[in-house]
C-alpha cells in the first residue's frame, strides 16, 4: 500500500490518494471459491454414489429376501435347512449394513436440519422399544430422566444415539452379575449431559486407543457386532454440535457421556 500527497494547486485544499495492492486478497478469494466449488462437487458425487450403491444393493437384496419369503410360504419345511437359515440371517444383516452406510453418508454431508427435540419423550420411546429385548436378556433399564428435557438437535439422530448406546449396553451385558443400564441427565452451562451407564463386560480403553469410534472396529465377540454403530453415533452427535466421552473398566462396566446443546 502506498500514499501520495499532492500540494495545493491554485489555493485549493490539499488531498491524499491511497493505493492498496489487493492482488493477494483476490488470489485468496479465488482459491477459497475453488475449494468451495470442489467440495460441493465432491459432496454431489458422494451423494450420487451412495444413492446408486444403496439402491442397487437393495434391489438385489430384495430379490433374495423375496425368494426366501416365497420358500417360507410355499415350502416352510425347507426353512429348517440350516443353510437357508444362515442365508436369511445374512440378508437381514446386509439390510442393516446398507441402512447404516447410507446414514454415514447423510451425517457426513451434514444435510439434516436441527430443531428442538424432547429427549425425555424420545428416551421413553426407545426404552419401550427395547423393553422386550431387555426382559429376555434379564437387563434392568433404569430411566432416571426428568420429564420435558429438551435439546437442539436432529430428532432421528437423538433417537439413533439413545437406541445404539442402550442396545449396546444390553448386548454386552456381563452374564456373571445382575445386569442394569442407567440413564441420567444433568446440565453443564448450555449443554445437556446425558449419561448411559452399565455394569456390563466393560472395555480396555488403554488397549483400544482411538479405535473405539472407528469404522468396522469390534471389541467383543457377538454375532450382531459389525463395528459401525459407535462410528455413526459419534458422527451424529458431532453433527448436532455435541461430543461423546467414554469411561470403561473390563469386568466392571462402561459409561458413555453425551453432551448436546440444550434447547433455550
Amino acid at each position: 500500500m502506498s500514499s501520495g500527497h499532492l500540494d495545493a494547486i491554485d489555493d485549493e485544499a490539499p488531498f491524499f490518494i491511497t493505493v492498496k495492492d489487493i492482488r493477494d486478497l483476490k488470489a485468496l478469494q479465488s482459491e477459497q471459491q475453488r475449494l468451495l466449488s470442489k467440495t460441493n462437487d465432491q459432496n454431489t458425487r458422494l451423494r450420487n454414489f451412495a444413492y446408486i450403491v444403496t439402491h442397487n444393493l437393495r434391489s438385489h437384496l430384495s430379490g433374495i429376501t423375496g425368494m426366501l419369503q416365497l420358500i417360507e410360504m410355499e415350502q416352510p419345511e425347507l426353512m429348517e435347512n440350516p443353510y437357508l437359515g444362515l442365508l436369511a440371517q445374512a440378508s437381514q444383516q446386509l439390510h442393516g449394513t446398507i441402512d447404516e452406510l447410507a446414514e454415514v453418508v447423510r451425517f457426513q454431508l451434514g444435510e439434516e436440519q436441527r430443531e428442538i427435540v424432547d429427549i425425555s419423550e424420545t428416551l421413553r420411546t426407545v426404552v419401550d422399544a427395547l423393553a422386550a429385548v431387555a426382559r429376555k436378556e434379564a437387563v434392568h433399564l433404569d430411566n432416571q430422566l426428568a420429564p420435558d428435557l429438551k435439546v437442539y438437535g436432529v430428532p432421528a439422530y437423538v433417537n439413533s444415539v439413545l437406541l445404539n448406546l442402550i442396545s449396546n449396553a444390553i448386548k454386552y451385558k456381563n452374564p456373571a452379575v445382575s445386569s442394569w443400564v442407567r440413564i441420567i441427565a444433568s446440565m453443564a452451562e448450555d449443554m445437556l449431559v446425558l449419561t448411559v451407564q452399565d455394569n456390563g463386560l466393560g472395555m480396555d480403553l488403554a488397549q483400544m486407543g482411538d479405535k473405539l469410534f472407528g469404522l468396522y472396529n469390534t471389541f467383543h465377540r457377538h454375532q450382531e457386532a459389525r463395528g459401525i454403530g459407535l462410528y455413526i453415533t459419534k458422527g451424529q452427535i458431532e453433527v448436532m454440535g455435541g461430543r461423546i466421552e467414554v469411561a470403561s473398566t473390563p469386568g466392571v462396566g462402561t459409561t458413555f457421556t453425551v453432551y448436546l446443546p440444550a434447547a433455550k
